[in-house]
C-alpha cells in the first residue's frame, strides 16, 4: 500500500488507485497518514477536519468515512501469485521489496502467494490508527531522508548528506499548497519547514565560501617582525570581509576561510561580495610587493545559513583546489563539474 500526501492525497493498494470519495475522506486519510501507526483520538480528528466547532453529527460522519475507506481498501485484490508485479514491490517509496507484514506469505505446490494485511485502518480504543509501513507513506519517507541528510551534513559527511537531501526532495519536487484543512495542521507545517531546510541546503547560490591564502615572498628579518606582519595581514583581511557582511569561520595560519551567505538585507549577492573582498585584499596587500594573495570562491554549503561554520568537506575541497592554483589568482568554483578562472 502506498499513501501519498505531499502533493496530492492518493492511496494505492495492490497496484490499483483507490477511489477516496469526498474532501473529508481525503483529509482523514491525510491526517492519519501523517500520524501513521499512532492512535489518533476522535476529538483530535474532529479538530483537524473542521475549522470551527464541528457539527453535532461530526462523530457519526467520521465513523462513516472510516467505514467507507475500509470497505474500499478491502474491495481491492489482496492476493497475487507474482509478488513482483505488485506495487508493494518495485513501487515502494522507501526502497525496494515489501515486507509481508502481518499477512506474511503462504502457498502450496511450490507457488508462494503474498498476502497483504487487510485491516490497515483500525478502530483502537478512543480513536483510529492507520497501520502501515512508514516507507510506504511519502511524507514519512521524506522526513526520514531529510532528517538523516541534515544530521550527516552537520557531521561533515557532505556527499552522503546531499544525496539523501536530493532523494528527499525527489519525493516532493513541487511546493504544492496543502489541500483543505491540512494548511493549518502543525504536522503539515513541520513538513513544509523541513522542506525549506532541504531546499536551502541544495539551492545553488545559497551563499559563497571564500578561501584566502597569503604568501610573503621575502621573510621578515626576525620572528617578531614576521609575527607582526601576519597580524597586519589578518586585520586587513578581516576588515575587508566584515565590510562586505561576511564572517571569518576558520583560520589556518596564512589561510582564512570566510562565508558570505545570501541575506535579504545585503545589497549585493554573496558571490559578488566575496569577489569584492578578495579583490580588495589583493589590491591592498599586493601593493606591499611582499605578499601574494590567492583566492578561491566556492558554493556555500555550510550549516545554519553560513554563520556557524564551514563544513569540513568544503574546506578539504577548497584546500585541494588552492594547491592546484597559480599564486595570486582568483578562481570561482562553480560546481563539481568544472571551474571558471576570473581576473
Amino acid at each position: 500500500m502506498l499513501v501519498r500526501t505531499l502533493e496530492t492525497v492518493d492511496l494505492t493498494v495492490a497496484g490499483a488507485s483507490l477511489p477516496l470519495g469526498g474532501p473529508k475522506h481525503r483529509a482523514l486519510l491525510h491526517y492519519l497518514a501523517l500520524r501513521a501507526n499512532t492512535v489518533v483520538a476522535v476529538d483530535e480528528l474532529l479538530a483537524a477536519l473542521w475549522d470551527g466547532p464541528p457539527p453535532r453529527t461530526a462523530r457519526k460522519m467520521v465513523q462513516n468515512v472510516v467505514s467507507e475507506l475500509r470497505s474500499g481498501i478491502a474491495a481491492q485484490e489482496w492476493y497475487a501469485t507474482d509478488a513482483n508485479s505488485l506495487t508493494g514491490g518495485a513501487g515502494r517509496i522507501g526502497g525496494t521489496g515489501h515486507a509481508g507484514g502481518a499477512g506474511g506469505t503462504e502457498g502450496t505446490g511450490g507457488t508462494r502467494t503474498r498476502r497483504f494485511p487487510q485491516a490497515v485502518l483500525l478502530t483502537h480504543g478512543p480513536g483510529y490508527v492507520l497501520r502501515v509501513d512508514p516507507a510506504e507513506v511519502d511524507a514519512l519517507a521524506f522526513t526520514r531522508r531529510a532528517r538523516e541528510g541534515l544530521v550527516l551534513l552537520e557531521a561533515g559527511a557532505e556527499p552522503e548528506a546531499l544525496d539523501l537531501l536530493r532523494a528527499a526532495l525527489a519525493l516532493w519536487p513541487h511546493p504544492a499548497p496543502a489541500p483543505g484543512p491540512a494548511a493549518r495542521w502543525p504536522e503539515r507545517r513541520a513538513l513544509e519547514l523541513l522542506r525549506e531546510q532541504v531546499v536551502r541546503h541544495l539551492a545553488a547560490g545559497a551563499g559563497t565560501v571564500l578561501l584566502l591564502s597569503t604568501e610573503t615572498r621575502r621573510a621578515a628579518a626576525d620572528a617578531g617582525a614576521a609575527f607582526g606582519h601576519e597580524m597586519r595581514l589578518a586585520q586587513e583581511i578581516r576588515a575587508q570581509i566584515d565590510r562586505r557582511q561576511g564572517a571569518v569561520c576558520t583560520e589556518f595560519g596564512s589561510l582564512r576561510v570566510a562565508v558570505f551567505p545570501e541575506e535579504p538585507s545585503a545589497v549585493l549577492p554573496g558571490l559578488e561580495r566575496a569577489r569584492a573582498a578578495a579583490d580588495a585584499v589583493r589590491e591592498t596587500l599586493g601593493a606591499e610587493r611582499r605578499t601574494t594573495v590567492t583566492a578561491l570562491l566556492m558554493p556555500d554549503r555550510t550549516i545554519g545559513g553560513g554563520r556557524e561554520r564551514v563544513a569540513p568537506a568544503v574546506v578539504d575541497e577548497g584546500l585541494a583546489a588552492l594547491a592546484a592554483m597559480s599564486p595570486g589568482t582568483t578562481r570561482v568554483h562553480l560546481s563539481g563539474a568544472g571551474t571558471e578562472n576570473v581576473a
